[in-house]
């Protein structure tokens, strides 16, 4: 029950004490962790999650969720559920929204995305991203489309971007890169490591380009956003994570694939391209 129920790892318990190398390689084990739901998931959402997490550490992410306590009939003082901070670019500038989250039962668990180490605060962000997207009028889009075995809202750069904005309150981009980021500007662009940045694929792949896929050795799913977590210069190599998390698919949760290759598969980009931010 305890390590069903943590809302944090164990890893986060020595935060304090570590260093610059240690904060950052908890951050990493703490976006990687990161695992969509299957029932209905927002793949922009946690792809952008996946890059800010990595990027910002521990230290931000505690700072976003905060308990709420109750009182019980004896007068003491209980946990109720937790808060989640979000921005909303309805307004200018930005205003900061708390959505409230009761402390998730088994069922949604199960609904909702969460932590491959079994740790709460996943679903319970992925929780309050849905309800602070109601309360503010965001309605969810109602297109889904069955990814493998995950039912979730098929990717747009609209999406992605609005992910970005809630979750970072900054302001960022989006491209269509079948008409934009032509020539060397898209390998310009995803040469910014401290970018939180977030891709989505064609609504379909058609016989060429599964073929394609299959010569590569990648399972790629069509409408679905992906996290960009690096791009190497030299070699003309993007980095990309996969929501799932998924370690059976072919080429593994992440993988590496050739800007050619990223093109072919890939139409959408979004990112929060003005930020730079210290290190975790």
């Amino acid at each position: 029950p305890a390590l069903a129920t943590r809302l944090y790892p164990p890893s986060t318990g020595n935060f304090q004490n570590l260093n610059a190398q240690g904060r950052a390689d908890l951050a990493l084990e703490m976006a990687t962790s990161i695992r969509q739901g299957q029932l209905y998931g927002d793949c922009a959402f946690i792809s952008a999650m996946i890059n800010k997490v990595r990027l910002s550490g521990f230290a931000w992410l505690n700072s976003q969720i905060q308990p709420n306590y109750l009182q019980d009939a004896n007068g003491r003082r209980v946990l109720a559920g937790y808060r989640v901070r979000f921005w909303n670019f309805g307004e200018f500038p930005a205003a900061e929204v708390w959505a409230n989250v009761l402390i998730p039962n088994p069922a949604m668990r199960a609904m909702h995305g969460g932590t491959n180490n079994n740790s709460l605060w996943f679903t319970i962000y992925e929780i309050a991203y849905l309800q602070y997207r109601l309360n503010t009028g965001q309605v969810p889009p109602l297109a889904t489309n069955f990814t493998g075995n995950y039912l979730q809202a098929a990717v747009a750069g609209e999406i992605a971007l609005s992910a970005i904005h809630n979750i970072q309150g900054l302001i960022g981009d989006h491209w269509n890169l079948d008409s934009q980021l032509q020539g060397g500007s898209l390998a310009m662009e995803l040469n910014k490591p401290t970018a939180i940045m977030t891709a989505g694929t064609r609504s379909s792949f058609n016989l060429q380009m599964r073929n394609r896929l299959g010569e590569l050795g990648l399972t790629l799913y069509p409408g679905h956003g992906y996290a960009v977590v690096g791009y190497n210069d030299m070699t003309g190599v993007v980095t990309l994570r996969n929501p799932h998390n998924n370690g059976s698919y072919l080429g593994g949760a992440q993988f590496t694939i050739s800007l050619n290759d990223f093109r072919i598969f890939y139409n959408q980009l979004a990112s929060d391209r003005y930020a730079e931010r210290p290190a975790p």
